[in-house]
């Protein structure tokens, strides 16, 4: 019977050259895996600085979303004297003002906060340009301010309004030492270059509905405000679109 002789291997050394070819492979991944980290690391930067960005146009839709939805409607040649309207006013395609009347918190406008109601008020949406300190560098153009006021009864019953009926239009109806009053700003959105609201049926010449919108498309665009270091001088712009079904 024949035995199982060992044997032995001989250990094969790698030649220079082979160790230099296989460290500059390493040297190339390393590479490749630094670019991957600063970029990740990029991009979380820029994503992370510019949060509000989005954040922003979330509470934009999700407020003009719950008024639209909770907005009371009726027309005035059905039920005279008891008109309670929707009005939307634009300027160059942009949305100037926005008036409708819906369910929601309205703050005293004197007293103590335990005067504050829930309930149907008249709310103005107004798109105004931002006069205040522009940005190093400026932006393209002048951003606009979103605001968001409520109309609440205490101003309502000083000016002697009786019904939502005697609101003629989205402005020029509504008290002036209300409009004039800088406290009753309420800011919503800063930033902005540009916001549309189209809604089916459309409102007619005077800006007036005929019924309460099926359907409303709103679209948000916004400057990013912060720039990184290595960027450009030019702001990133986001545009958001949200579409909106009603009853």
């Amino acid at each position: 019977m024949k035995k199982n002789t060992p044997t032995t291997s001989r250990l094969r050394l790698f030649s220079l050259v082979e160790l230099m070819v296989a460290m500059g492979m390493l040297v190339v991944m390393m590479g490749f895996l630094f670019q991957f980290v600063i970029g990740a690391q990029r991009i979380w930067s820029a994503s992370n600085r510019n949060a509000s960005t989005f954040t922003d146009a979330q509470l934009v839709f999700s407020l003009l979303e719950r008024d639209l939805h909770n907005a009371i409607f009726q027309c005035s040649e059905e039920f005279p004297g008891r008109g309670i309207p929707m009005y939307q006013e634009n300027d160059s395609g942009n949305l100037k003002r926005f008036f409708l009347v819906s369910t929601t918190a309205a703050p005293a406008t004197s007293g103590t906060a335990a005067q504050n109601r829930v309930g149907y008020y008249p709310i103005l949406y107004s798109l105004e340009l931002d006069t205040g300190a522009a940005p190093t560098p400026p932006f393209p153009s002048t951003p606009f301010i979103l605001y968001r006021d409520v109309l609440d009864r205490e101003f309502v019953s000083a000016d002697s309004y009786k019904s939502f009926a005697y609101f003629g239009s989205a402005a020029s109806s509504l008290p002036t030492t209300w409009c004039s009053n800088p406290s009753r700003k309420e800011i919503l959105c800063r930033n902005i270059k540009a916001l549309t609201l189209a809604a089916l049926p459309i409102p007619d010449s005077a800006g007036k509905f005929p019924s309460k919108p099926r359907a409303v498309k709103l679209t948000l665009t916004l400057y990013e405000p912060n720039l990184g270091a290595n960027e450009s001088s030019a702001y990133p712009e986001r545009v958001f679109n949200k579409i909106i079904f009603l009853k």
